[in-house]
């Protein structure tokens, strides 16, 4: 059995890598994301001038 430490640690490099593969996976996502939530707003009927505004209020990752 591990000493605590050993065991803590072990989990907070685990941790950072899961933490690493879920940003890779985010942003390899993003424009795709994006694009669904655009094209799902106009399909709602909302005109695009609401969707653009809306979009702009999102936070800055959202974008990069």
């Amino acid at each position: 059995m591990p000493r605590s430490g050993d065991l803590l640690g072990f989990i907070g490099r685990e941790w950072s890598k899961l933490k690493a593969k879920g940003n890779e996976i985010l942003a390899s996502n993003r424009s795709m994301i994006r694009g669904y939530i655009l094209v799902e707003r106009l399909w709602r009927g909302a005109d695009r001038w609401s969707v653009l505004a809306t979009d702009s209020k999102r936070p800055d990752w959202f974008w990069s």
